[in-house]
């Protein structure tokens, strides 16, 4: 039971301490939206880990513009449906 106690601990610590990996990702309409960026919050940091932030920002730029593409398909898709149940529901 100790050991499971502290492993939670260790993992929680972990979460916390990298707030991109914290942040719940956000599901709307079967789309899962990116986690947000991490930058730190010094200059010196900054640059040192340029290259990560770099990259990091690279993958947010794809998986953001795969999210908005799937949210266009669920407008889309949900457009679709609302005008079938308006035909459905109007009167012959």
């Amino acid at each position: 039971m100790i050991r499971v106690l502290c492993l939670a601990s260790v993992v929680a610590s972990a979460l916390v301490s990298m707030p991109a990996l914290a942040q719940p990702a956000q599901i709307s309409g079967g789309s899962l939206s990116p986690a947000e960026i991490y930058l730190p919050d010094d200059d010196d940091a900054l640059a040192r880990y340029a290259d990560l932030v770099a990259g990091d920002f690279e993958r947010y730029v794809s998986e953001i513009s795969d999210y908005f593409a799937c949210m266009d398909a669920t407008r889309q898709l949900e457009f679709e449906r609302a005008q079938q149940g308006k035909l459905l529901l109007s009167p012959s």
